[in-house]
């Protein structure tokens, strides 16, 4: 279904029956499968480097001819279970050795062989080895292999594949994983259900978001260099936070080397539209811009901050007015050089008083320059039986964007058993984005008689990640080989958006009549100054134990259980004047916003507050405990469920300060069961079937159960949030077929859907305002197919090819209050009586193949992906607005050069598509309201590696 077309209501019912019916009859068929058992013996070993003797853990060992596989652990042990009888070979394999292969292992029905590997580091002269068709690159292999065995419906992409895709990262990263994309260049959506219902954690623990509209975490900000993986649970299991409905991500960053490592990579790439151009629109730039920091050019003047917030009395102070350092109110032509990134790591682990200690220290830097000038945004609106113009104008826009992060990450190793680890990083991050619009609006301009409105944005956005984390593992083989695993956490995130600069006026150049405080309906239509920060502390802490239990056949028992808490505060402060001028100012004749408020100019203005300056604080705390079991029933049947108590203890406060303090209280306390059952059915050998049936809850964010009204500068409208919100709830099954034709090899499709209570939306007043609601329920159901494969696997002259794919379709159902029916049919004569949840596309697809040629150390890969239609902005009195697809063409080239440095080049966006937004009127059909491209990036890096 179409985002907000029409479909009968009884889709949910239907959908839900059938997909009872559907699930109760693939657990029937499986708890009745008559797997047959392989008969075989076992292998198993000890793998240890040849550089220093100790234990090397992630080894993966293959038998060739079979899809058995398995890999080491962190005591470098490995066991391969069900190997055929006979004379085997063996695969060791790791990234950073060469890999090796013990042919002529005799193993014997009913027995146990030993085989010990030893793998030596690739700065050795690599010794020559046989070829066969089931290698594929290391880290992939592992990856699906651990896929196999989890205990969910898990999936993953790792580092190794984020260089393939040309991923920066985790946001670009992560649009690569099957079902997943991104919205607004920053945010998770995971089988088509948005930011609210993901969870992201780094390393087990919560990764803050500051975004003031977002309750996810901004994933733009995380370098693809620091990550080792993501992964993506799609199921829940009590083990797991119980706040989402969609997809639990969690980032793994890089752990310490096993031996020394230096990386350095720089490089630099050209865009079609916005590099090397003399037209480049541009603010006022501070002295630290470069790093991601305002210098305090744009800082709010101590003595505007003294002045009072609430009422709005003139203020004519001269100090005030020429406190504020820029008088830039429309942005100025300048030059833009071209992109550049930067990126340095040191990793080494020794042995120390019997202990491997060993650290990863890593700096990365980027600067991109985004530019349109081809932009159109429109508005509509019925005239009898026809849809004309309300709004048309052209669109011009910069975003200069600068990024650092540092790392470092410690690991101590005490004994193969106990091992713990810590994590630091730093993330800064800032947009500076200038935009004017210029253009046709109703009632205000006209263009038979040459008069336009002009509108200006300058807007500054500092963001910033400070991420402390210690961890630890330890396993007691005295205890029967208990298991504990905790972690624990502090970060600090924070937004600051100083000295936004708002100017619009009417312009009538044959008569030289400016006017910049005509009442033209945008929000703000005086020129502005808002400043606003946010700032939020969080503190994560959790325990997971886990007990072997006694089995009757070849499979592991265990009883899980642990507890979580996760403590957070959050800070958020706005203040805002509006100008006005007296007669007698230039601007009046020049038409110049950069004339408006220079110190001569200044006698002519008087500030005041605007409408709304508020600020919010809040406090949540999110305990959690569980219990739950992991027991193979069956050789081929493996059950795992539990249920998690979690208590949520939410408390906003908001404040108008406009209105002398006017004080508002929202506050969630609940506790809430939380049951999760998964079983995976072992069809055949490589041959899975996952069932999964869970509930999770939704909770809304501070900014949602906040009073306090914030301007969305992208959409040009005002969400106020609700002090009435509750959870929402949803109940979840999902069915996934898998099948692991070879070792690095996957074929997979599956099922999800959900049935979600108290739904969270944002609801439309008129076209301006907007604020947040509880529906009643929204229906969710859709299919996932993935390929991972070699295609060396079925024709052997192709074994340098390797190809990917996945997809997913999705549909949604919000069923429509009835105010939301009656002022849709009044505004704009629609009938439908559902639409589809916000962010959720159609579909998603990603498709990329790999030609790596070994004799000449190249590789290429092309990659596509696009991502479906999307509802961003339910309507009331206009239509819906639609995100459409915007298909993408990327190609990576990589070339080694020598042993230690490479060479890469890239070439993203080769269709440059038009990015559009549209409308769907009954009258006028589909219409366009907003269009823009993006221009085609050519880039050229070169690294080394020691």
């Amino acid at each position: 279904m179409s985002p907000g077309g029409k479909k009968g209501g009884r889709f949910g019912c239907v959908a839900w029956a059938l997909g009872q019916r559907i699930g109760l009859a693939l657990m029937l068929f499986s708890f009745s499968f008559p797997a047959i058992a392989q008969e075989g013996g076992s292998v198993s070993g000890v793998v240890i480097s040849t550089w220093d003797g100790a234990p090397l853990s992630s080894v993966v060992v293959t038998v060739r001819g079979t899809t058995l596989a398995a890999q080491s652990g962190a005591d470098g042990r490995y066991e391969l279970k069900n190997v055929p009888g006979g004379d085997q070979t063996l695969r060791f394999s790791k990234s950073g050795f060469a890999s090796a292969v013990v042919s002529d292992v005799r193993v014997l029905t009913g027995q146990s062989t030993t085989v010990n590997g030893n793998l030596r580091p690739e700065f050795y002269e690599m010794e020559e080895y046989e070829v066969t068709a089931e290698e594929f690159t290391e880290q992939t292999e592992q990856i699906l292999i651990e896929r196999q065995q989890s205990s969910g419906m898990m999936e993953a992409i790792g580092s190794e594949q984020f260089s393939k895709v040309g991923a920066n990262d985790a946001a670009e990263a992560l649009g690569k994983v099957s079902g997943a994309s991104i919205a607004d260049g920053k945010f998770a959506v995971v089988r088509g259900l948005a930011d609210r219902y993901t969870s992201t954690t780094i390393n087990g623990t919560d990764f803050p978001s500051a975004d003031p509209d977002r309750k996810a975490a901004q994933l733009d900000l995380m370098p693809a260099k620091f990550i080792g993986r993501i992964d993506v649970n799609k199921t829940f299991l009590p083990d797991m936070p119980g706040g989402f409905a969609g997809g639990a991500i969690n980032i793994v960053t890089r752990t310490y080397p096993e031996k020394f490592e230096f990386s350095l990579d720089t490089g630099t790439s050209y865009n079609t539209q916005a590099s090397l151009r003399d037209d480049y629109l541009m603010t006022d730039r501070g002295s630290k811009d470069w790093l991601a920091m305002d210098d305090g050019t744009r800082a709010l003047p101590k003595i505007a901050n003294a002045t009072t917030p609430s009422g709005s009395p003139n203020i004519t102070d001269p100090a005030f007015k020429s406190s504020f350092k820029s008088t830039q109110f429309s942005p100025v032509a300048g030059s833009s050089p071209l992109n550049s990134s930067f990126s340095l790591s040191l990793g080494d682990s020794r042995e120390v008083f019997g202990a491997r200690l060993g650290y990863l220290a890593g700096l990365t830097y980027r600067n991109d320059y985004k530019f349109y000038d081809n932009g159109r945004v429109s508005a509509y609106q019925p005239s009898g039986d026809q849809v004309v113009f309300k709004r048309d104008k052209q669109d011009a826009r910069s975003l200069t964007e600068y990024t650092w992060s540092a790392m470092v990450s410690l690991g101590l190793q005490m004994t193969e058993d106990h091992e713990v680890g810590f994590n630091f990083m730093r993330i800064q991050s800032a947009e500076d984005e200038a935009r004017r619009l210029v253009g046709f609006e109703d009632n205000y301009s006209s263009p038979q008689e040459g008069s336009y409105i002009d509108q200006s944005v300058l807007h500054w956005t500092e963001r910033s990640l400070t991420f402390f984390q210690l961890r630890g593992g330890h396993q007691f083989p005295e205890l029967a080989d208990v298991k504990f695993d905790w972690a624990g956490s502090l970060s600090t995130t924070a937004q600051d958006e100083p000295d936004q600069r708002f100017f619009q006026f009417y312009a009538l150049p044959s008569e030289s009549n400016y006017n910049a405080i005509q009442a033209v309906p945008s929000v703000p239509n005086n020129p502005t100054r808002l400043f606003r920060d946010i700032l939020e502390d969080n503190v994560n802490v959790r325990a997971d134990l886990t007990i072997p239990l006694p089995s009757y056949n070849s499979k592991d028992n265990a009883l899980k259980t642990g507890a979580a808490i996760s403590q957070s505060q959050r800070e958020f402060n706005s203040r805002g004047f509006e100008i006005s001028r007296a007669s007698g100012n230039p601007f009046e004749t020049s038409g110049d916003p950069n004339e408006f408020a220079i110190p001569g100019n200044q006698p002519t203005l008087t500030y005041r507050n605007v409408p709304n300056n508020w600020l919010y604080s809040g406090e949540q705390t999110i305990q959690g405990t569980y219990l739950m079991g992991d027991w193979a029933a069956l050789e081929w049947l493996r059950l795992i469920g539990g249920v998690r108590a979690e208590s949520t203890d939410l408390k906003v406060t908001s404040i108008n300060t406009t209105k002398f303090n006017e004080t508002f209280e929202g506050s969630i306390q609940q506790t809430d069961l939380l049951p999760g059952v998964s079983a995976t059915v072992s069809l055949r050998e490589n041959l899975l079937l996952r069932l999964g049936w869970s509930q999770t809850v939704v909770r809304p964010t501070y900014r949602e159960v906040s009073r306090a009204p914030i301007y969305d500068i992208a959409q040009d409208r005002i969400i106020s949030g609700n002090e009435g919100l509750i959870l929402s709830r949803s109940e979840n099954i999902d069915v996934r077929l898998e099948w692991y034709p070879q070792p690095g090899s996957l074929i997979s499709i599956g099922g999800f859907l959900k049935k979600i209570e108290s739904p969270i939306e944002l609801r439309g007043s008129g076209t301006t305002f907007y604020s947040y609601t509880n529906y009643t329920k929204a229906d969710v159901m859709g299919v996932e197919v993935e390929l991972r494969d070699n295609l060396g696997n079925w024709w052997n002259p192709l074994e340098e090819l390797t190809i990917g794919f996945n997809a997913a379709y999705m549909q949604s159902e919000v069923p429509l209050l009835d105010e939301d029916r009656a002022q849709r049919s009044l505004g704009w004569r629609d009938t439908s009586t559902v639409r589809s949840l916000y962010d959720q596309p159609e579909y998603v697809a990603n498709a990329d193949i790999t030609w790596d040629y070994k004799r000449t150390a190249t590789a290429l890969t092309i990659v596509y992906g696009v991502v479906g239609p999307r509802l961003i902005a339910a309507g009331t009195a206009s239509p819906d607005d639609i995100e459409e697809a915007a298909p993408q063409l990327d190609v990576f080239l990589s070339q080694k050069l020598g042993r230690h440095w490479k060479m890469k080049l890239s070439a993203k966006n080769l269709l440059d598509p038009e990015f559009q937004v549209t409308q769907k009127w009954p009258a006028g059909g589909k219409l366009v309201t907003k269009t823009y491209t993006k221009g085609m990036t050519f880039g050229l890096s070169v690294g080394c590696e020691f």
